[in-house]
C-alpha cells in the first residue's frame, strides 16, 4: 500500500501536515486567483484521499502503540502517524512482527510524529536508513534523538521548530541533511555534523538563535541558501571546503570569527549580510567570485587576495567602518552597489584589469575626496552621491558613462569628457532615473568629447552652476531631461549632427538668452504638442540662431517655429562638417575647395548619409 503522504505530495508538493493546510492557504496572503488555484488543487487531494479511504486507511497496522505503513517489498515497514499522537519515551524496534509476518523498520516516514508536543525521546534502530521530511517537526517537548549510523539522509523540515532539543549529533553515515531540517531549534547549542555529509540544505539551520558555533566539515560540498541564517548566537565558523551561498550565514549578528578554507572558491550575495561582530576576515587566496559582507558595519579593514576576479553586487555594502579598499590587478568587474554607502572610506585604489564599474559600485561613500580611474575601464558607473569627490580624471579607455554614475556629486567643479566617450547615460531608460551627472550643482564647466554620439536622460539634470554649454557636432541624440533645472545657463551652442532632441531637455533652464542650432537642411526633432524641449518662456526671451540658408525651415518647423526671435547666421568660417574640414565661405562650397562644382553635391549627399 503506498502512503498516503505520496499522493499529497504528487497534488500538493508541499511538507506541511494535511491539518494545517486549510489554516496555511488562507493565512498565506495570496491573490484571489492563488486561492482558486489552491481550492482546485485541495478538491483533487480530496478526491483522491476519499476514494483512497475506501480501501485503505491511513496506516496498515499498530503495534505496542506506534503504527506502520507496509513498503513496496512487503518484506520492510516504515513509521507513520496514527489516530492518536505519540508521547513519552519512545522505543522504535529493528523489527516488528503482525499477523504471524516480520518485518523490518528501515524508515521513518513523512510527518510519522509532527506536532506531538508530548513526545520526550525517541530511540531510532540502526536498521532505519531514512528519515523522512517533517518526520518530528514541533515536537517541542523533544529533548533527546539518538540518530544511528544506519541513517544515509535526513529529510526536509525533519526536526522542525524542536525547541526543546539541545544538541543532536549526526553521525558519520549522513550525507545528506534536508531542507530546513532544523529550522527554529532555538535550544540547539551545539551541532556536530559528521564526515560524510556532502549536502546541507537550504535553512537547514535557520533561526537555531542558541548556537554558538558550527564546525562544516571538508566533506561538504555544497550548502544552501540562508543555512544557517538568523543563528545570533553564533560566534565562530569553520568553513573548509563548500561553496559559501547566498545568504548563509546571514543576520548572524554574535558571529566574531570566521575561517574559510583554501578550497573556498565562491562567497556568494548576503553570505554574512548584518554579521555586525565581525571586525576581521581573511579571505583566502582561492576565492574568484567575492561578495556577501554587506551590512557588516564592524569591519575595518579588507584584503582582496589576487585570486578574486569579480566582486559581486552589495558585497561590502554598508560596512561603515571601511576607511580603504585595494582591490587587486585580478579584478575585471565591480558589481553594482559593491562598496555603497560605505561612509568611512577614504582611499580607494582600483587595479588596472577592471574593465566594468557598476551602477552605484561606490555611491554616498561621502569621504572619498579622489579616485584614480585605471585605463582598463570601459564601463564607468558608480560613484553618485560621493560628494566630498572634487575632481574626476576620466581614462580615455571609457566608451560609456552609465546612469548616475556620479549624479549629486556635489562638489565636482570642472569635467572633461574624453573623446573615447561615445554614451553618457541612457537614452531610452526610465524618466525618473537619475542620469550620469544630475544633481552635480558645483559643476561650472563641462568639456564635452568629439566623439560622444549620445547624451542620456537627465544626464545633466539640475546642474545649476553651469552658465555655458557646447553640444560637439559629434552628438546625435539629446535625451529626454538631459539638462532640466539648469538654471544658471545662459548660452547654448548645439552641433551640426543633433537630430532629435528630447522632451524637457531644457526645461526651467530659466536664463537662456542665447541658442545657436547648427543643424543644417531639416531642423532637428523636438516636442511641440506636449511637453516641448524648451519653456515657454525660453520661446520668448532667447534669440535662436540658425543656419542662413535653412532660416525658413525653422521658421516652419514643428517646435522650433514657437522662438519669438530666429535668427539666420553664417556659421561657415567657425565650424567643420564632423569630418575635420572647415566649411567654406562661399555659399554651396561645401568641401571648402573655393568652388562651387559636382563635388559639393557629393560632399552633402555624405553628410546626409552621416
Amino acid at each position: 500500500m503506498k502512503e498516503q503522504q505520496t499522493i499529497r505530495d504528487k497534488v500538493f508538493n508541499i511538507t506541511c501536515h494535511p491539518r494545517d493546510l486549510l489554516l496555511n492557504m488562507w493565512n498565506n496572503k495570496k491573490s484571489t486567483t492563488m486561492k482558486n488555484k489552491y481550492l482546485t488543487r485541495l478538491f483533487v487531494l480530496l478526491v483522491v484521499l476519499i476514494a483512497n479511504s475506501l480501501t485503505t486507511m491511513a496506516y496498515d497496522f499498530v503495534v505496542d502503540g506506534i503504527y506502520y505503513n507496509k513498503n513496496a517489498d512487503s518484506t520492510t515497514v516504515k513509521v507513520t502517524y496514527g489516530s492518536k499522537y505519540y508521547s513519552g519515551d519512545v522505543v522504535i524496534p529493528s523489527t516488528v512482527t503482525y499477523s504471524g509476518t516480520t518485518y523490518s523498520v528501515t524508515t521513518i516516514g513523512t510527518w510519522a510524529f509532527c506536532e506531538c508536543s508530548g513526545l520526550t525521546s525517541v530511540t531510532i534502530p540502526n536498521s532505519v536508513t531514512t528519515i523522512g521530511n517533517s518526520a518530528f517537526s514541533d515536537c517541542t517537548g523533544l529533548t533527546s534523538v539518538t540518530i544511528p549510523n544506519s541513517v544515509t539522509s535526513i529529510g526536509n523540515g525533519t526536526f522542525r521548530g524542536c525547541t526543546g532539543l539541545t544538541s543532536v549529533p549526526i553521525p558519520n553515515s549522513v550525507t545528506t541533511i534536508g531542507e530546513y531540517a532544523f529550522r527554529y531549534c532555538t535550544g540547539l547549542t551545539s551541532v556536530t555534523i559528521g564526515n560524510s555529509v556532502t549536502t546541507i540544505g537550504e535553512y537547514a539551520f535557520s533561526g537555531c538563535t542558541g548556537l554558538t558555533s558550527v564546525t562544516i566539515p571538508n566533506s561538504v560540498k555544497e550548502i544552501g541558501e540562508y543555512a544557517f541564517s538568523g543563528c545570533t548566537g553564533l560566534t565562530l565558523i569553520d568553513i573548509q571546503n563548500a561553496v559559501i551561498g547566498s545568504s548563509m550565514f546571514s543576520g548572524c549578528i554574535g558571529l566574531t570569527s570566521v575561517t574559510i578554507g583554501n578550497s573556498v572558491t565562491t562567497i556568494g550575495e548576503y553570505a554574512f549580510c548584518g554579521c555586525t561582530g565581525l571586525t576581521w576576515v581573511t579571505i583566502p587566496n582561492s576565492v574568484i567570485y567575492l561578495s556577501g559582507f554587506n551590512g557588516c558595519a564592524g569591519l575595518t579593514s579588507i584584503d582582496i587576495p589576487n585570486s578574486v576576479k569579480e566582486i559581486g553586487e552589495d558585497a561590502f555594502c554598508g560596512c561603515t567602518g571601511l576607511t580603504s579598499v585595494t582591490i587587486p590587478n585580478s579584478v575585471t568587474e565591480i558589481g553594482e552597489c559593491a562598496f555603497s554607502s560605505c561612509t568611512g572610506l577614504t582611499s580607494v585604489t582600483i587595479g588596472n584589469s577592471v574593465t566594468t564599474i557598476g551602477k552605484s559600485a561606490f555611491s554616498a561613500c561621502k569621504g572619498l575626496i579622489s579616485v584614480a580611474i585605471p585605463n582598463s575601464v570601459i564601463y564607468l558607473s558608480g560613484f553618485d552621491g560621493c560628494t566630498g569627490l572634487t575632481s574626476l580624471d576620466i581614462p580615455n579607455s571609457v566608451t560609456e558613462i552609465g546612469e548616475n554614475a556620479f549624479a549629486d556629486c556635489t562638489g565636482l567643479t570642472s569635467l572633461t569628457i574624453p573623446n573615447s566617450v561615445k554614451t553618457i547615460s541612457n537614452c531610452s531608460g526610465v524618466i525618473y532615473e537619475y542620469g550620469a551627472f544630475s544633481g552635480c550643482t558645483g559643476l561650472t564647466s563641462v568639456t564635452l568629447g568629439d566623439n560622444l554620439t549620445a547624451i542620456g536622460i537627465n544626464t545633466f539634470s539640475g546642474c545649476t552652476g553651469l552658465t555655458s554649454l557646447d553640444i560637439p557636432n559629434s552628438v546625435t541624440e539629446i535625451g529626454v531631461r538631459a539638462f532640466k533645472d539648469c538654471k544658471n545657463l545662459t548660452i547654448l551652442v548645439i552641433g551640426e549632427s543633433v537630430k532629435e532632441i528630447g522632451s524637457e531637455a531644457f526645461y526651467y533652464c530659466t536664463r537662456l538668452s542665447s541658442i545657436t542650432c547648427k543643424k543644417e537642411y531639416t531642423p532637428p526633432t523636438i516636442p511641440y504638442k506636449y511637453s516641448s524641449s524648451f519653456s515657454d518662456a525660453t520661446f520668448k526671451q532667447a534669440t535662436l540662431y540658425v543656419p542662413e540658408l535653412d532660416l525658413g525651415a525653422y521658421q516652419t518647423a514643428d517646435g522650433w517655429k514657437n522662438f519669438e526671435k530666429i535668427v539666420g547666421k553664417d556659421f561657415s568660417g567657425d565650424d567643420d562638417d564632423g569630418g575635420g574640414k572647415k566649411m567654406g565661405t562661399i555659399y554651396g562650397d561645401v568641401n571648402g575647395d573655393g568652388q562651387v562644382s559636382v563635388s559639393d553635391i557629393n560632399e552633402v549627399i555624405n553628410i546626409v548619409i552621416k
